[in-house]
């Protein structure tokens, strides 16, 4: 017979490592995607993610582009240097793009600026991100970094609401039909995914086994 006060510690135990069990972190670099420079994501699908908006989340997000990849050293065009490895991503046309998934997440990663050479572009020097949970027409929440056009800059949104949808809007720089947006690379993501079923349901029996321990003392 497990005392009453084990009992309780360890339904205190349970819940409280339940509920601060952090989202799983993942990582990737882009580095296994292959075929030459300026080749889209196959199936619009890469590391669980579509990299254009869903329109099946029912979100506020506008972003038409979906983002390609370039190879380095190796591409074709003028400036490619990726912050590690060979492959790393950029914005389709100089646009605003988008990320996407139905479990919903947390997002970092490193951006710069780029000016691939191509038509009159010129490099982002900022970039407007915005994050959308199903179903919400405006953003729950946004923030405009600055990017350089030759160094890597963080942009941490770890500690934002999980998102189902990430929009990107590049600013300061024009597109290839000389209209406001701006080229910038992304490299070496990382991002986190709301706590699987099975640590919600753990949760779950710690406070009810600490809900029943309280009724049994109270007798």
């Amino acid at each position: 017979m497990i005392p009453p006060v084990l009992r309780l510690g360890f339904a205190v135990a349970l819940t409280c490592a339940a509920l601060s069990a952090p989202a799983a972190a993942q990582s990737f670099n882009f580095d296994e995607l292959t075929g030459g420079d300026d080749n889209l994501f196959p199936s619009d699908s890469y590391q669980g993610f579509l990299w254009r908006v869903d329109a099946g989340l029912g979100t506020g997000a506008t972003a038409q582009r979906r983002h390609g990849y370039v190879i380095s050293p190796n591409s074709s065009y003028a400036d490619v240097s990726c912050r590690s490895g060979a492959v790393c991503t950029y914005n389709g046309f100089a646009e605003a793009s988008a990320i996407s998934r139905s479990s919903a997440f947390r997002f970092s990663g490193w951006f710069r600026g780029w000016a691939p050479g191509l038509f009159s572009s010129t490099p982002a020097t900022s970039i407007l991100v915005e994050g959308f949970v199903t179903g919400g027409a405006s953003p729950a929440f946004s923030q405009v970094v600055a990017i350089g056009p030759t160094a890597w800059t963080a942009l941490d949104f770890s500690s934002q609401p999980f998102v189902n949808v990430l929009q990107f809007t590049p600013q300061g720089g024009t597109n290839f039909g000389g209209q406001p947006g701006g080229y910038y690379l992304m490299d070496d993501v990382r991002y986190g995914i709301v706590p699987e079923p099975g640590t919600l349901a753990l949760a779950a029996g710690g406070v009810t086994l600490l809900a029943a321990l309280r009724r049994r003392r109270g007798r």
